[in-house]
């Protein structure tokens, strides 16, 4: 999957090994910020997913920091396995700073194995339904290969480039944007930018403990409805929440008040949206198209 010269083929492979589903739609459910053995918020989500049909059908997007609080491979199979890995084999996984607190997140690539984005690159590319997904760790952001002349984007930007699929998401850790603890990242400016160049529609990002949505922007954080890029922070898996600060330019749903999934539904040319908290409330829902 992640041999460019032969994207093509690769595209094929992963179009017969996608699970069927009803016409062109394909489930994608995500978070981030998920699991340790010190709470039950990951074992929530967990039964929530089960509720959605996760064992069944669909993906699962795990959007970082899954093993609280090194990411070491006993924190994975003592504390995420128990919940969510029992989506596994149906999980999309990226690393978080978490994971880092273990040298090279050898716990982290040691549970996902090979379809994890995996270093010195940090990039995975999938095919779900008639989605590209493109998952990229964001440790780039320390040593630079997600700016301009690095490995990760030179990498993205080819696959980008040579994309045959109109929409497309990317799964990266850290958010662009955020109204959160954290707050907006500079650093992910110029990877946005390349999303925008590309016409990515949805960037799904954990770090910050909340659900928060946000319309179309430019990498400056303007809005731009014809060519920008949607962006959801997910940071509500199970770990514990935190208030939000001032909203951010362009965030027009935010909640700090319970853990839940996101449910993307995917189609072509076209997505529909819900966050599911936990108590099967859904918070937040939607529907757009893609770019032209």
């Amino acid at each position: 999957m992640r041999n460019l010269c032969s994207w093509s083929w690769a595209f094929a492979l992963l179009a017969l090994a996608s699970p069927a589903f009803a016409q062109d739609e394909a489930v994608l459910w995500a978070a981030g910020d998920i699991a340790s053995c010190n709470w039950t918020g990951d074992e929530t989500t967990a039964a929530l997913l089960e509720r959605l049909g996760a064992p069944d059908a669909g993906w699962v997007a795990a959007l970082g920091d899954l093993a609280y609080p090194a990411g070491t491979s006993r924190q994975f199979a003592r504390c995420y396995d128990p919940s969510w890995g029992r989506f596994r084999e149906r999980t999309l996984a990226v690393a978080g700073n978490h994971e880092y607190y273990t040298r090279k997140a050898a716990g982290f690539f040691g549970y996902f194995g090979a379809e994890a984005a995996h270093p010195p690159i940090g990039f995975a590319a999938h095919r779900i339904g008639s989605w590209s997904v493109y998952a990229l760790d964001s440790r780039c952001l320390l040593d630079q290969s997600c700016l301009p002349g690095g490995e990760l984007y030179a990498r993205l930007e080819a696959a980008l480039r040579e994309d045959p699929a109109r929409c497309s998401l990317v799964l990266v850790h850290h958010p662009r944007f955020s109204s959160g603890v954290h707050g907006s990242n500079a650093r992910m400016q110029p990877l946005w930018a390349l999303f925008q160049r590309y016409g990515v529609e949805l960037v799904l990002s954990g770090h910050d403990h909340h659900y928060e949505r946000f319309a179309p922007l430019d990498a400056e954080g303007r809005s731009d409805p014809e060519r920008g890029t949607v962006q959801f922070v997910a940071g509500t898996g199970g770990a514990g929440l935190r208030k939000l600060r001032q909203r951010a330019s362009g965030s027009l749903f935010a909640d700090d008040a319970h853990h839940g999934v996101l449910e993307l539904t995917l189609a072509e040319g076209r997505y529909t949206w819900r966050f599911v908290s936990t108590e099967d409330e859904v918070l937040d829902a939607g529907a757009a198209g893609c770019h032209d």
